[in-house]
């Protein structure tokens, strides 16, 4: 009896040591690239927000309102969220031709994109455009889900020439109304929408010298939170005001969002950008025309109002501690609330003075290039970089600080503090 037992308990340990080992699936690198969405003019946006894993493609739209012409090519890529929060590249096998594709300003494209992963999730993509022979990465998100319709909608001209529809009664569109009950409102009125443009216009230089002056349409959209989104020029004058208008939108704070039978919607809106010249004719003091010719980097005014709850955004630099030879500082913006922040590329630089015991402001840009900048909630870090001008006043060791001026209910301050060092190379 011992010996058949023995005989069983051997077979037990050789059938264990044989059974094969479960080979652990390789994680692809980690990826944390993020790119830029929504500026410029530039927007991309999945068709969808979510698409089931059984998609075999995913449409993205692209919208050009740069004011000129983009390009872009046939290559894209994705990354996904894994399960520690962690972004790592989807892998693909994408076969791409050498083709060049040109968006006219003011034209919509939809790019129909194969999908190289089907497990639930949340997932980024990326697409380059060149505008003025610059690369620009836009960057969309967007999510996986079991148990979801297959979408696709057949559009004039996309990548592709073929995509699936889905049958009428199963495809869901949000709709987007014109006229509602309750309309969606600005902060205090009409009155107070008018007020905020007019204090926020930065009438374009170009514009003013060439004597344009017009009224811009710019069209978008209220959504259930209140929040501007997808905003378009339907009525042009210039581009340079074109930009300045999109660039005003794109400022305005949350709205009280419209409502119909009680219950939030999306609402289509129209606000009329009035420019014209004899209104800032009383802003602008006399020069003479050597004087308007150059212009100069000049100290811009210590922004004062109320200070940003650092729990809510926050702003740092890439470094603490930068040498004497600096003449470039890069800022990084973190949206760390669940409300839509806003702000423009305008900054103000300071030095403090030890002798003085104050903050002293240094020169910056005498000219900003016309962006309004949107930092939605958990959103990737807005990024710019801060020019120092060491030709008007040389660097000197010592603290320095960059404010910058953001919009959500009210106008709120925020800074972002630096040191530099002689003896730091």
């Amino acid at each position: 009896m011992k010996a058949i037992n023995l005989c069983l308990f051997y077979l037990l340990l050789i059938g264990c040591a044989n059974k094969p080992k479960q080979e652990k699936v390789p994680q692809t690198p980690i990826n944390n690239t993020v790119g830029i969405n929504d500026t410029l003019g530039l927007s991309l946006h999945p068709e969808f927000p979510i698409y089931s894993t059984k998609q075999k493609q995913v449409t993205f739209v692209l919208h050009n309102n740069s004011g000129t012409d983009i390009s872009f090519g046939g290559y894209y890529s994705y990354t996904y969220e894994d399960e520690k929060g962690m972004w790592r590249d989807v892998p693909m096998q994408l076969i791409v031709f050498d083709e060049e594709i040109m968006l006219q300003q003011g034209s919509t494209y939809y790019y129909n994109a194969e999908l190289f992963r089907h497990t639930p999730g949340r997932y980024r993509f990326f697409l380059t455009v060149r505008r003025y022979g610059k690369e620009y990465t836009l960057m969309t998100g967007f999510q996986l889900q079991d148990n979801m319709v297959e979408l696709f909608k057949r559009h004039s001209y996309n990548q592709l020439n073929d995509t699936l529809m889905p049958p009428e009664e199963e495809a869901v569109y949000t709709p987007i109304y014109n006229v509602i009950d309750q309309m969606p409102e600005f902060p205090g009125g009409m009155d107070k929408l008018l007020q905020f443009i007019n204090d926020n216009m930065q009438y374009p230089a170009k514009a003013q010298t060439e004597g344009i002056q017009g009224r811009v349409a710019v069209q978008f959209i209220v959504d259930e939170d209140g929040y501007i989104i997808e905003p378009n020029i339907v009525r042009s004058v210039e581009p340079s005001l074109d930009n300045e208008a999109l660039r005003l939108i794109k400022m305005l704070p949350q709205w009280k969002p419209g409502t119909l039978k009680g219950k939030a919607v999306k609402v289509k809106y129209t606000v009329p950008v009035t420019f014209r010249l004899d209104k800032i004719k009383e802003k602008i003091p006399k020069t003479s025309q050597s004087a308007t010719q150059i212009l100069r980097p000049a100290p811009r005014n210590i922004p004062t109002g109320k200070n940003v709850n650092p729990d809510s955004l926050s702003m740092c630099t890439e470094y603490a501690r930068y040498p004497l030879s600096t003449t470039e500082v890069k800022i990084a913006v973190f949206n760390h609330s669940q409300q839509k922040y806003t702000c423009g590329n305008d900054y103000s630089l300071a030095f403090y003075n030890n002798s003085n015991q104050q903050w002293e402001a240094l020169p910056t840009s005498p000219a900003f290039e016309d962006i309004g900048w949107v930092l939605l909630p958990k959103y990737p870090p807005h990024q710019q970089t801060i020019k120092l001008y060491t030709s008007e006043v040389p660097n000197r060791p010592g603290k320095y600080r960059i404010y910058k001026t953001f919009y959500r209910d009210t106008k709120e301050v925020t800074y972002a503090e630096f040191e530099i060092f002689s003896n730091l190379k």
